[in-house]
C-alpha cells in the first residue's frame, strides 16, 4: 500500500525555469506536486542563457508574431512580479554600410514592435538618424561605415539561476515536495497509464517510488533521455542547439546599453550586454547532438566573439587572456529537417502523449525563459482539466519569492532599493553596491542574511575581495536555499563563480563553513574542493573543440 506522503497529482521531471515555474503554478492552484532535479535547480540551460528577457526582435522576420506578442506580455509580467531580477534594459541596433538589414527595414520592425507591445511600460523606440546620434549613446562604436539605427528597450535577468529558485521555493512553500540531485530512473506505466515515478537520491545513495496520475517531462535538451525511461517507443522530439558566451571585464568605452549586431564574419546576430560590471557575449546557434553532461565553450568559439567584438570597439583590445568566464548550454528546440538553425521555431510545445495510448504523460519541447510563465500556465490548464479539478492561474500577479518589494507608499523597485540602503546604512557597515547586490539576489529575503550578519561581525566579511557577497550569504543559502554542493552556492546561489576568479580564490574559505553546516570530515571537504575546481576546468574553462 502506497503512503499518502509519496501520492501526489502531478510529478515534474526537470528544475529548470519551466519545470520550476509549472512546480509554482501548480502548488498555489492547490495540486499536491513533487519536482525532481537530476543536478542542481536551474544548472542546465536555464544557467547558460544570454539572461535576457526579450520579445525576440528577430522573430518578427520569421513571422512569428504570437511568439513575439505573448514574449512582450510576458516580459511585462515579470517586470512586475520579479522586480529585484527582471530590469529595463536599453537596446541599440546600429546600421552599417555591409548591414544585411536596411535602415527602413529596422525602423519597420520597431515600429511592429511597439504596436505589438501596446500595454508596455518600457519606452517606444527611437530612431538614430545618423551617426552622430548613435555615438551619442554608444561613443566606443567604430564610426567606419556607420550610417544610423535605431534604440529600443527590453530587460534583462542578471540571474536567471535565482529566478528559478524563487519559483521552486515559492512552490515548495506552497507545499510541494522539490529535490535536487534526485535523478528519475523509470517511469511507472501500468495498461498505458503512468501510475509514478522511481527516484535515485544522490545525496542519500537511495531509491524511492513516488506516485502520480500525470508525469510531465521539463528536462529541456534532456527531453528524448527522459523519454526514453518509458517502456514505449516515442518519436525524437530535440534538435537542440549550442549556444556558448563569453564574459569580459569592462573596457574603455564599453557600451552602456546592450548591443544587438550583425556579425561582420557571417552576419549572425550577436548580442554585447553590460552584466552586473563586466561585458557578456554571445550566442552561438550550433546544431548539437554531443554529450549533454558534457558542454563547454571553445577556444575558437571565443575567438570569434573577439573579432567581431574588436571590430566593433576598436579600443576594446580583447583577446583570450581578457576572459574571466565561458560558459555554454543547449537549446531544447524541437527537432526539424529544413530550418537553419537560427530559423527553428522558438515557441514552446507542449506534447500530451495521449495520441499515442500513453495517458497521463507529457513533455515540454522548447520555450524561452521570457515566456516560461505562460507556457506553464498553458501546462497546469492541460493537468487542471485531466485532473478534473478548477483554479485560476495567478502566477501573473502573485509576486515572485522575495518579490513583493512594491506595496504600500514603496511605488517602484528603486524606491525600495534606496529606503532599504539608507535603513541598514544606519545598522550595519555594509557599503551601497553591497546592499544593493543583497536585494537584486534575494529581493526582500536580503534582510534575514543582513540580520545574521549583524548577530556576528565575522559574517559581514567578504567572500571574495573581487565580490560584494559576504559570510552570511552562506550560512543563509546552506539553511533555506536548498544548498547540496559548493558549486550550487557558488555559481548558481551568488554571482562569486560567474566572475573573476570565478570562485577558486574563495572556495576553501566557503568549504570550511560547509564542512561545519554537514559535519564532513577533512577528506570529505578536500574532495568538494576538487569537484568544484573540476567543475570549472569541465564547464566554464575554454578548450579546444569536442
Amino acid at each position: 500500500m502506497n503512503k499518502k506522503s509519496d501520492v501526489f497529482d502531478l510529478i515534474i521531471i526537470g528544475g529548470g525555469i519551466n519545470g520550476a515555474a509549472i512546480a509554482r503554478d501548480a502548488a498555489l492552484r492547490g495540486l499536491k506536486v513533487a519536482l525532481f532535479e537530476k543536478r542542481d535547480f536551474g544548472s542546465g540551460t536555464t544557467q547558460y542563457s544570454t539572461r535576457l528577457i526579450h520579445g525576440g526582435l528577430r522573430y518578427l522576420e520569421q513571422f512569428q508574431f504570437g511568439l513575439v506578442l505573448e514574449a512582450l506580455q510576458e516580459r511585462e509580467h515579470l517586470l512586475k512580479i520579479a522586480p529585484h531580477f527582471v530590469k529595463p534594459l536599453q537596446f541599440v541596433i546600429p546600421e552599417y554600410e555591409r548591414s544585411k538589414r536596411s535602415f527602413w527595414y529596422l525602423e519597420l520592425g520597431m515600429i511592429f514592435y511597439d504596436v505589438l507591445s501596446f500595454l508596455k511600460s518600457l519606452p517606444h523606440h527611437t530612431i538614430l538618424w545618423n551617426k552622430h546620434k548613435v555615438l551619442s549613446l554608444e561613443g566606443g562604436l567604430d564610426q567606419k561605415g556607420l550610417k544610423g539605427g535605431v534604440a529600443y528597450y527590453d530587460a534583462q535577468v542578471n540571474f536567471p539561476e535565482r529566478l528559478c529558485l524563487a519559483h521552486v521555493i515559492d512552490a515548495q512553500h506552497h507545499g510541494a515536495l522539490v529535490k535536487n540531485y534526485c535523478e528519475v530512473q523509470r517511469i511507472l506505466v501500468d495498461d498505458r497509464q503512468v501510475k509514478g515515478v522511481e527516484v535515485f537520491d544522490i545525496t542519500q545513495n537511495r531509491q524511492d517510488t513516488y506516485y502520480a496520475p500525470i508525469v510531465i517531462n521539463a528536462s529541456g535538451p534532456w527531453v528524448d533521455k527522459t523519454n526514453e525511461l518509458l517502456a514505449q517507443h516515442l518519436q525524437k522530439e530535440i534538435g537542440g542547439t549550442k549556444g556558448s558566451h563569453i564574459v569580459v571585464k569592462r573596457w574603455k568605452d564599453a557600451p552602456d546599453c546592450a548591443l544587438y549586431v550583425e556579425a561582420f564574419s557571417d552576419g549572425r546576430p550577436i548580442f554585447i550586454v553590460p552584466w552586473r560590471g563586466d561585458m557578456l557575449i554571445g550566442t552561438t546557434d550550433i546544431p548539437y547532438n554531443k554529450n549533454l553532461d558534457c558542454i563547454y565553450p571553445t577556444i575558437s568559439e571565443a575567438k570569434y566573439f573577439i573579432t567581431e567584438t574588436n571590430r566593433l570597439f576598436p579600443s576594446a583590445n580583447l583577446n583570450l587572456k581578457k576572459v574571466i568566464h565561458c560558459y555554454a548550454g543547449v537549446r531544447p528546440l524541437p527537432i526539424v529537417r529544413k530550418e537553419a538553425p537560427g530559423d527553428i521555431p522558438r515557441s514552446h510545445i507542449i506534447r500530451d502523449y495521449a495520441f499515442l495510448g500513453v495517458k497521463g504523460y507529457i513533455s515540454i519541447i522548447s520555450g524561452k525563459i521570457t515566456t516560461h510563465r505562460s507556457l506553464a500556465q498553458e501546462a497546469v490548464d492541460l493537468v487542471m482539466r485531466k485532473r478534473g479539478r478548477e483554479g485560476k492561474c495567478v502566477t501573473a500577479k502573485v509576486p515572485t519569492f522575495g518579490g513583493d518589494l512594491v506595496k504600500g507608499s514603496i511605488k517602484n523597485y528603486e524606491d525600495y532599493v534606496k529606503y532599504r540602503v539608507v535603513f541598514w546604512q544606519r545598522k550595519i557597515e555594509l557599503e551601497e553596491g553591497q546592499i544593493r547586490y543583497l536585494i537584486e539576489m534575494f529581493g526582500t529575503k536580503h534582510e534575514e542574511i543582513i540580520k545574521l550578519a549583524l548577530r556576528d561581525n565575522k559574517l559581514q566579511r567578504r567572500v571574495s575581495s573581487y565580490h560584494p557577497d559576504i559570510m552570511a550569504e552562506v550560512e543563509y543559502c546552506l539553511e533555506q536555499e536548498l544548498v547540496v554542493t559548493l558549486g550550487d552556492f557558488l555559481q548558481r546561489r551568488t554571482g562569486i563563480g560567474s566572475g573573476e576568479w570565478q570562485g577558486l580564490d574563495c572556495v576553501e574559505k566557503v568549504a570550511l563553513v560547509f564542512k561545519e553546516h554537514f559535519k564532513w570530515s577533512d577528506t570529505m571537504m578536500k574532495g568538494a574542493i576538487e569537484e568544484y575546481k573540476k567543475e570549472v576546468r569541465n564547464f566554464y574553462t575554454l578548450r579546444d573543440a569536442q
